[in-house]
């Protein structure tokens, strides 16, 4: 608006000089126009900055066990699906439960209008269509009925079903954790030996340059370290991989200086079975889902029975699935007995494990020793005392595997304490998950990134 006004004043005043002054307010208005224009665009760039610096800050540098646990919790597509139907399967009871209220009002009512006509002459057709409709709602309450309790009995399952999957996500992201750490120590144990076998290269090097050694001995040498160098690679390439993926899975932002901390591992003790095994079966998620499938099966069975439409045929089969879920529970407890006497005697193997890992650091700590007496005495080179250090270094390595998989085996008991029984066959239990991280239901490891869930001591 201003220019075209200001233009308009240069055509009219051409020739009486203020064309000068109008020009120049013009420009003056401009240079005002800009410079409050500046401020803004300087405002939005810190603005921008601030967001970037915050979000910079909100990234995890270092994850914890703890952490990693909460945010698989926290991002479970299964447990947050589960908690909408929980929501809907209540919706659903609660308005059955209403109509119920509401269809037994109405046959109150028509008992009132029943006993009221019992008196009156020639009401019959009247207590004839009252009874019909008495029966159709009593049909009606005994349908609810059957529906409510069919309605509880999902909620039921599925509240299990919940429990059992937070349990199961709970110790795949501790198994998925943990099994990122021993990349992590396997990653130093091999930066470790490269370093070792430079050492022994450089060695070997001198040696050919003064003639005790042949060249294919060093060539040799060299293609080890070259092959260290690879699998050195290999492995961070997997463990950034690795990470990056189970930081997807538990929903945190994956970062190339993101680091984990390890938790302590604690005093080492054998474990102990402290809860009887049918205690630990009845108590399972799997056994408290099949015995409510076996409860609503013998409540239809005998609804069919007092039913006096029912068929035989219908009689029979309600019969039959009662007969199929008390099969289920036997196969089941079968099938759990089996598991939780499996994981208690892994237990006590990986204990073992550890004590022989322990015994191998304290050789390997023995042997160096003698090796540092030797040289100091000058029968071995100090060069070979040097190199032999990596010897404890393995074992050490080796001893921490074994206490990390005692841990997992540990944590692995814990929740089948709080009903979460893992099984490798038999009976299907519901699969939950962080979104993939998890690990293999029995000894040993899981890696990352998979689906495992294995449990150990500390």
């Amino acid at each position: 608006m201003k220019r075209i006004f200001s233009a308009g004043l240069a055509v009219l005043f051409v020739s009486s000089g203020l064309t000068g002054a109008v020009s120049a307010q013009e420009a003056e208005n401009q240079e005002q126009e800009q410079a409050s224009e500046q401020p803004e665009e300087s405002t939005s760039g810190e603005n921008q900055q601030t967001d970037s610096e915050q979000s910079q800050e909100d990234l995890v540098q270092t994850l914890t066990m703890e952490q990693a646990v909460d945010a698989a919790l926290n991002d479970n597509s299964s447990l947050i699906l589960m908690n909408y139907r929980l929501d809907n399967i209540r919706s659903q009871i609660e308005g059955s439960e209403d109509d119920y209220s509401d269809l037994q009002d109405d046959l109150d009512d028509l008992d009132d209008q029943m006993d009221e006509l019992r008196d009156m002459a020639g009401s019959f057709q009247q207590r004839l269509k009252i009874q019909n409709q008495q029966e159709t709602i009593e049909d009606n309450l005994d349908s609810l009925e059957d529906s409510i309790r069919q309605l509880n009995s999902n909620e039921i399952q599925i509240r299990y079903n919940r429990e059992q999957a937070h349990r199961s996500a709970e110790l795949s992201a501790k198994s998925t954790f943990v099994q990122l750490l021993m990349q992590q120590n396997q990653i130093e144990m091999t930066q470790a030996s490269l370093e070792n076998q430079k050492q022994q290269t450089s060695n070997v090097e001198r040696r050919v340059e003064i003639g005790t050694a042949p060249e294919s001995e060093y060539e040799t040498s060299q293609r080890e370290v070259r092959r260290l160098q690879n699998n050195l690679a290999d492995a961070r390439s997997q463990y950034n991989h690795d990470l990056a993926m189970f930081a997807l899975d538990i929903g945190i932002t994956y970062h190339e200086d993101l680091t984990l901390k390890a938790p302590e591992l604690g005093k080492l003790e054998p474990i102990q079975q402290t809860t009887e095994t049918e205690k630990l079966i009845e108590e399972s998620f799997s056994m408290k889902n099949a015995q409510e499938a076996l409860d609503l099966a013998e409540y239809n069975r005998e609804q069919t029975q007092n039913d006096e439409d029912a068929t035989s045929a219908e009689k029979e089969q309600a019969d039959i699935s009662v007969q199929t879920e008390q099969e289920n529970i036997a196969q089941l407890r079968q099938n759990l007995r089996t598991s939780i006497n499996s994981t208690f005697q892994q237990a006590q193997t990986q204990y073992q494990a550890v004590l022989q890992a322990r015994d191998e650091v304290s050789y390997a700590e023995a042997d160096v020793e003698d090796l540092r007496v030797q040289a100091e005495i000058g029968v071995i080179p100090q060069s070979e005392y040097d190199l032999a250090g990596i010897q404890v270094d393995q074992a050490e390595q080796e001893l921490t595997s074994a206490r990390w998989n005692l841990f997992l085996i540990n944590e692995q008991i814990k929740a089948m304490q709080d009903g979460l029984v893992q099984q490798s066959g038999g009976a299907s239990q519901p699969a939950a998950g962080t979104g993939g991280s998890a690990g293999s239901a029995s000894g040993g490891g899981s890696s990352a990134g998979g689906s495992g869930q294995q449990a150990s001591a500390q």
